[in-house]
């Protein structure tokens, strides 16, 4: 994603402030977000602007919501790391979702989402403390309207030696013991950190 300012160069503004501008400068009632090094499958379009167009007949266009879906996991070359992002990283959507469960571990995989102007009206700006942009779209969706995750498939979902984001620490047999092990102690603390690291923007709505 290149952003250019009004004298030709290209400002660093981080992943939060790229999506920030992007997302303010479209008026469109549905967006569909992407990554550059991600592929999207033949099925991205119309599986997740199908059901984001099904859960606002049924919900209505104000409510704010977002879809995801599972994704593929390669590598630079290509090569399957993982055929299923959710069971690399140990995040397997629950039929029901929390603010604070979603605060903890989210699944929603930014390239694979789609979300429509109602979550755009009440996500944005994003705090420069929210950690991705994926992640606080999802946290505003469970607590102020749907999250909505399909288990399919719709994206190549790329890891490099460039990754903004970390590998995850779930992704070991280990680490996802450990994740459970300590969830229940840990869930008002991880909010706390969240609020703190966006100015206590979240904790205002919980």
């Amino acid at each position: 994603m290149l952003l250019v300012d009004d004298e030709g160069s290209s400002p660093n503004l981080g992943i939060i402030g790229n999506y920030n501008k992007v997302l303010a400068a479209t008026t469109s009632p549905w967006v569909l977000t992407a990554d550059p090094d991600d592929r999207w499958l033949p099925n991205r379009v119309a599986l997740t602007l199908g059901a984001l167009r099904s859960a606002e007949a049924k919900f209505g266009n104000e409510t704010p919501i977002a879809i995801g879906t599972d994704a593929e996991v390669v590598d630079s070359e290509g090569r399957v790391v993982a055929p299923s992002y959710w069971r690399w990283t140990r995040s397997f959507p629950s039929s029901r979702f929390s603010t604070r469960r979603t605060a903890m571990d989210s699944a929603a995989l930014s390239s694979t989402m789609a979300v429509n102007r109602a979550l755009l009206r009440e996500t944005l700006p994003m705090p420069p403390g929210a950690v991705y942009q994926d992640w606080w779209m999802a946290l505003a969706a469970v607590s102020f309207g749907q999250l909505v995750l399909l288990p399919d498939v719709t994206m190549r979902y790329m890891r490099h030696g460039a990754n903004a984001t970390k590998d995850p620490y779930t992704a070991s047999l280990f680490g996802a013991f450990a994740r459970h092990a300590v969830e229940r102690a840990s869930t008002h603390s991880a909010i706390d950190r969240t609020g703190r690291r966006t100015g206590g923007g979240l904790r205002r709505h919980l």
